[in-house]
């Protein structure tokens, strides 16, 4: 038998022992092997050796440390193996693989079957180039999507462990790009967003040594977004997060602006942002700033109904803003805040628009606007006329564009020796200009701010802990509706199954596939990524599998990332 306290197993070379350890929690098991445990001290497993044996227990569980011990007895105690060897009278082997089945850990031997070269298939290189190319490409096919932010309406749906993974699965695939094109990998950022619960940390086994608050509250340090950023073992996986003690209940608003700022204006090809689950304000206010969202929800009506609210509340609160210089637009929207009960929707709110459009067009003497400043103007900086009868908004528009471009040129460009402008003349056109866009945005029609406002939103859909047959179920519906009311697309990405391996993830202290790349459900993250990305189907698992030796290395590494970690 072991000796008590003796720690890890090393000479075991079939199991990856301190994946189990951490994968299974010694009172669960204890309860399993039939003890009956109630608080963290029981009467001893072995009350033989005591001469009261009906005396007080004397059996203690370390829950932080997840060991056991007999104050009494000097044999009985160590970590979880040594409690199902101990209580079952089995061997060390034994007790290796009734962990390992509970905690659905496969062995060295059962996981390396998935990779050997009868099962394996090589991507040939004519696919390749394919898979390269559609993934150089699906962003830009995706609008210009280099930002995309992951929220849930409430805490538990599992957004954090969804974000973790997708964020690795990238960056593998741009490392396995650069690989094979011999150049530098594209840069992915994993951003921690859950102001006063970033959990992001947890998953990676990794505590930053800066905070994104550190900028603002340390500013003595001249933090920069690039020095924030915390290396993983993945060598183009760059992780940012805020601190997980708030310093006030919420951002100010030019702070905000400047996280904005500062992710958009990264250089990292792609940025997952993970923030925090509701409604608050910071969080609407960072949302309604990205183009892109993606929520991740469970099947039951409570999450469906919370995601359709999300929608509404971060339509509502943006529209407030756009809309707040006039009354009866922002009547309309109010009335758009109760669709619910009224049945009022976009087309309403459209219809609605296009009304107080034709009364403001009406009554804004909008031809003498044009008349009497925007020829005028257009004749003194050489652009053609152009509109004869009664200019619409929609030319306005146009114009404007126009103008900009040509007085660009004269400010930057216009100190020739022939023709050229001096200092007089550029301040004027200058002024002559704002004055004109400043009016252009005062009567730019409702319905356009609207239209604008709707084709920059991209949303997407996660369903989590959920069979594949109720989670479409579900997303039909959902998809359905949101394009009924909001006249938007929902696109359905796809859906992650209820795992037992995926409890607990944060003892892994590595993200999951790294931990364990041959388990069914990464192939749901791996389809919900093609979809994401732009790639064809099954082209994101043959990457991940054709990268089996680089994943083991990785898993070495984070083991040794984590042991750096701060304990508990």
């Amino acid at each position: 038998m072991s000796s008590p306290f003796s720690g890890l197993y090393k000479n075991q070379k079939d199991y990856n022992t301190k994946k189990i350890l951490n994968s299974n929690k010694i009172i669960d098991v204890a309860r399993e092997l039939g003890l009956s445990v109630g608080r963290t001290v029981i009467p001893c497993i072995k009350k033989e050796n005591h001469v009261n044996q009906n005396g007080p227990p004397t059996m203690t569980f370390n829950l932080i440390k997840n060991t056991f011990r007999c104050w009494v007895c000097p044999n009985i105690g160590g970590n979880i193996i040594d409690l199902v060897m101990q209580v079952k009278n089995i061997d060390h082997d034994k007790a290796l693989q009734y962990l390992s089945i509970r905690s659905d850990i496969k062995s060295y031997t059962e996981r390396n079957n998935y990779f050997n070269e009868k099962t394996r298939k090589k991507i040939n290189p004519d696919d390749r180039e394919a898979i390269f190319r559609d993934f150089l490409n699906g962003l830009e096919r995706n609008r210009g999507i280099d930002l995309i932010a992951f929220a849930s309406t409430k805490g538990g749906t599992g957004k954090t462990l969804v974000v973790n993974n997708l964020a690795v699965i990238i960056s593998l695939i741009a490392r396995y790009i650069g690989k094979h094109r011999k150049s530098r990998p594209q840069t992915i950022e994993l951003i921690d967003l859950d102001f006063g619960k970033p959990d992001q940390r947890l998953l990676l086994g990794i505590e930053p040594e800066h905070f994104i608050e550190d900028i603002f509250y340390q500013q003595h340090r001249n933090l920069t977004w690039k020095l924030l950023r915390q290396n993983t073992p993945a060598e183009n996986l760059k992780f940012i997060s805020s601190c997980p003690v708030r310093k006030s209940n919420s951002l100010y608003y030019l702070r905000k602006n400047e996280i904005l700022y500062m992710m958009h204006n990264s250089d990292a090809k792609l940025k997952l942002a993970d923030f925090g689950g509701g409604t608050d304000k910071d969080t609407l206010d960072f949302l309604g700033s990205i183009r892109s969202k993606v929520f991740v929800i469970n099947s039951d009506r409570a999450s469906v109904e919370a995601v359709f609210n999300l929608i509404l509340s971060l339509l509502y609160y943006t529209m407030k803003q756009r809309f707040k210089g006039s009354s009866e637009a922002v009547n309309l929207v109010e009335k758009l805040r109760d669709c619910r009960r009224n049945g009022f929707t976009i087309d309403g709110l459209r219809d609605g628009f296009r009304r107080l459009d034709k009364k403001r067009t009406e009554n804004s003497h909008l031809k003498q606007f044009y008349d009497n400043t925007v020829r005028p103007f257009k004749k003194e900086l050489g652009i053609p006329a152009g509109i004869d009868g009664n200019p619409m908004f929609e030319m306005l528009n146009e114009d404007l564009l126009l103008l900009r471009e040509k007085v660009n040129q004269v400010l930057f460009h216009g100190n020739g020796k022939n023709g050229g402008y001096t200092y007089a003349q550029k301040s004027s056109i200058y002024r002559t200009f704002t004055t004109i866009e400043q009016t252009v945005q005062e009567l730019n029609s409702y319905s356009k701010r609207l239209k604008d406002m709707l084709e920059t939103s991209l949303f997407g859909l996660i369903i989590n802990k959920c069979d594949k047959e109720e989670a479409d179920a579900v997303a039909g519906d959902l998809v359905k509706h949101i394009s009924g009311v909001f006249s938007m697309r929902l696109s359905y990405l796809g859906d992650i199954p209820e795992e037992k391996a995926l409890r607990n993830i944060s003892n892994y202290q590595m993200p999951f596939t790294i931990f364990d790349p041959n388990h069914p459900v990464i192939s749901h993250f791996s389809a919900i990524t093609d979809k994401i990305i732009g790639l064809s189907k099954g082209s994101t698992a043959r990457i991940i599998q054709e990268q089996k030796d680089h994943i083991d290395a990785l898993e070495k590494q984070w083991a040794n990332y984590a042991e750096l970690a701060p304990a508990f």
